[in-house]
Parts: C-alpha cells; structure tokens; sequence
C-alpha cells in the first residue's frame, strides 16, 4: 500500500513536471517552416535582391529571424544556419536598418 501511495505521489510531481515544461524547447517543425516561407522570398523576389533593393527583403528577413526567436530556434544549428545564410546574403547588399533592423537571435 505504502509502494502505491508512493507511485501516486511520484506520477503527480511528473505531471506537473511535464505541464511546466510544456512550450520550452524549440518546435524546428514550425521553425523549418519560418524559413521555408523566408526561402520562398527569395525566390519569388531574387531580381529585388540582386538589384540591391533591401527594405523589402529586410522586412521578409526580420520576420523569419522573429518567429525563430518566438519558437525558441536560435540554439538549433540547422535552423540557426539557414537564418545566418539570409542574414548574410542580405548583408552583403548593404545589410538592414531602421525600421527593418533585424533583431538579435543570441545564439
């Protein structure tokens, strides 16, 4: 009796171990999906990009790097990587400013 009790007791902590974790961690399903949207972009849009037109694609980019931030992905390497190609790409046309700014991924 005194096993099940215990057993009762340590499945209950587990629960509400597992309900407080719930939402940590990185979801690199949705987080794949913040970038395949900023990848599409880029496809749609390369002669903007090549031109050295930058607001567009900077607000395109800042967006991906936010949801990445919003689904905890700055530490996944995969993901983390993909973001670093866009901002380096966009970079190398001149980078992105003022309301376009991209915000820091703290990797």
């Amino acid at each position: 009796m005194k096993q099940s009790c215990a057993f009762q007791v340590l499945a209950g902590f587990l629960a509400l171990l597992a309900a407080s974790l719930q939402g940590c961690g990185c979801d690199t399903t949705k987080a794949t999906e913040c970038v395949s949207t900023w990848e599409q972009f880029v496809l749609d849009n390369q002669n903007d990009i090549l031109d050295g037109a930058v607001t567009r694609p900077c607000a395109a980019l800042k967006d991906m790097v936010n949801c990445i931030m919003d689904l905890n992905c700055c530490e996944d390497f995969e993901i983390s990587q993909s973001m670093n190609n866009g901002i380096n790409a966009i970079s190398n046309n001149g980078g992105c400013a003022g309301d376009n700014e991209l915000p820091n991924c703290n990797f």
